[in-house]
């Protein structure tokens, strides 16, 4: 039997830790293959997964995620009526994916974290289960209470997170109370493959200064917070996507580069001695999984954000700056106490085998729901 995996293009969190949990299942369920319907790049996929997986990847928007002005502020009213206009139709579309996979032996549907994929579970007649830290019905929940005509749409991503079989739930967790069935697991998180010192080799990266990698989601940045000379000076910047204004002495890295030596982002991150950015899942993962420290700012009203930071905090050295800060290019004092910090121990980033294993079991039994902790 195969699998059908829903992966919302929010972001890159959501690819990241699908993708190494795909990893995991490819293990798991030898002969299986694995159907991925997402609006994320194929390239990411095959960044960690390879071109010989037996993994199929189906183009499409699943969901609208949240609508956002640039790397750090978001839409709240923008991103209901996204939703409103997209959600309206999931009849249509739930029927239209059902219809395509029905001749492709399905046997379980797994999101991370469209509401749209137990839907088509349910006309599938198989098993369904989310893989997620956060669901929209409590992301949406806090912009419903500025624009409460769209409450109803609350009412409605319960309705279908409810017909999940399973829950697994990662750290960073909002509120589960949509599903009956939840079982935690630990950390998913990208590892890294290519040893720092290998990594540094390939892309020619300097020695001499600390190397700092600058991540904000696949948005470009602001070249201002770039601007001091002082301040480049003393450390190495590194960027992986364009800014408004290429910097003098800031090392800039094309995604082609990275994907031409297979250079995966966690390996990108393991070679650096911080990374400066916005928190989400992606990145704070990969930080915890390298231990790599993260400076971080906040990234505007977005329900996850104070969950994360307080968590974060205890499983790496993490150390806050103000956007003023930031995009004044005031990173000195806030870089130096971050890397004076001691590192905490260790925690366990092996929820894509949990996760797996938990799956491959539902996956056979034909929808008897795994045993584990529940909650909710």
């Amino acid at each position: 039997m195969n699998v059908l995996f829903y992966v919302t293009g929010h972001g890159y969190g959501h690819a990241s830790r699908a993708s190494e949990l795909i990893r995991r299942l490819i293990q798991e369920l030898p002969g299986s293959r694995i159907y991925v319907r997402t609006s994320v790049p194929s390239w990411f996929f095959e960044q960690t997964l390879g071109h010989a997986a037996p993994v199929t990847i189906i183009p499409g928007v699943i969901d609208v995620g949240v609508v956002q002005k640039d790397a750090l502020r978001l839409s709240k009213k923008k991103t209901l009526e996204a939703f409103h206009l997209f959600w309206r139709g999931r009849g249509e579309l739930a029927s239209s994916d059902a219809l395509s996979f029905e001749n492709r032996r399905i046997g379980l549907v797994i999101s991370d974290i469209a509401p749209l994929a137990f839907l088509v579970a349910r006309r599938l007649g198989v098993p369904s289960a989310a893989v997620t830290n956060f669901t929209w019905d409590w992301i949406y929940g806090s912009y419903v209470r500025s624009h409460p005509a769209y409450g109803f749409l609350i009412d409605e991503l319960r309705d279908a997170y409810a017909g999940a079989s399973i829950a697994l739930r990662l750290p960073f967790a909002g509120d589960f109370s949509a599903f009956s069935h939840v079982v935690d697991i630990p950390l998913i998180a990208r590892i890294p493959r290519l040893p720092p010192s290998r990594v540094r080799d390939m892309l020619r990266l300097p020695a001499g200064r600390p190397l700092v990698l600058v991540s904000f989601g696949g948005f470009p940045i602001d070249a201002r917070l770039l601007s001091r000379p002082r301040l480049r000076r003393r450390y190495r910047f590194i960027t992986t996507y364009p800014s408004m204004v290429r910097v003098p002495g800031v090392i800039h890295i094309e995604e082609e580069q990275l994907l031409s030596r297979n250079i995966a982002y966690p390996d990108l991150v393991n070679a650096v001695d911080a990374v400066v950015g916005k928190p989400g899942y992606g990145i704070v993962s990969e930080c915890i999984a390298c231990r790599t420290p993260f400076l971080f700012t906040s990234r505007g009203d977005f329900r996850e954000y104070p969950v994360m930071v307080r968590a974060m905090k205890k499983m790496i050295p993490a150390e806050y700056i103000s956007q003023r800060d930031l995009f004044s290019g005031s990173l000195q004092g806030p870089l130096e106490k971050l890397l004076s910090m001691a590192l905490p121990p260790p925690v366990p980033c092996d929820g894509a085998l949990h996760a797996a294993k938990l799956l491959a079991s539902l996956l056979e039994s034909g929808g008897e729901t795994a045993p584990g902790r529940l909650g909710g």
